[in-house]
């Protein structure tokens, strides 16, 4: 039997990666002077996320009423609600060379966080850290397969 959850999650993720992702980088982009982190993860309740922004010297806290209203306008009530950001102060850095072009086309250029993974989850789902609690480095869970009813 599928999660109940699952479909909400589904919605989530998508209205992130397609409206409000990109509109975070957008008005970071145009604010914020070198690298930043963003990440999104589960809160402490049911439904709810944070939205972690790690810039140098926490200047994106500058910017947390335009940030809200872009999470207000464009995420239903219903996760716009249960969805917060937590404002972080740290440094960035790439994991390698993007110049490089006979790698640039198999890498990752997500943000690694250097100091570590601050969180982890008693029950992980898929999408949940599930990196190591030394400065070595992170990842998540996934992909979730389904093989006739069981996952």
């Amino acid at each position: 039997m599928l999660n109940p959850n699952t479909n909400n999650e589904a919605k989530f993720t998508e209205y992130w990666e397609q409206k409000l992702l990109p509109q975070i980088v957008d008005i970071l982009g145009a604010n914020i002077q070198g690298t930043y982190s963003i990440n999104v993860r589960r809160g402490d309740g049911p439904d709810q996320r944070v939205i972690d922004l790690m810039t140098q010297g926490n200047c994106a806290k500058k910017y947390s009423d335009v940030l809200e209203a872009a999470k207000n306008e464009l995420l239903p009530e219903e996760f716009s609600s249960k969805t917060q950001f937590d404002f972080r102060s740290g440094k960035c850095a790439y994991c390698v060379d993007d110049t490089d072009s006979q790698t640039s086309s198999q890498v990752d250029y997500s943000a690694h966080y250097l100091g570590g993974n601050p969180h982890h989850y008693k029950t992980p789902v898929m999408g949940d850290s599930a990196g190591s609690r030394s400065n070595d480095g992170s990842a998540t869970l996934g992909p979730l397969l389904q093989i006739g009813e069981k996952f």
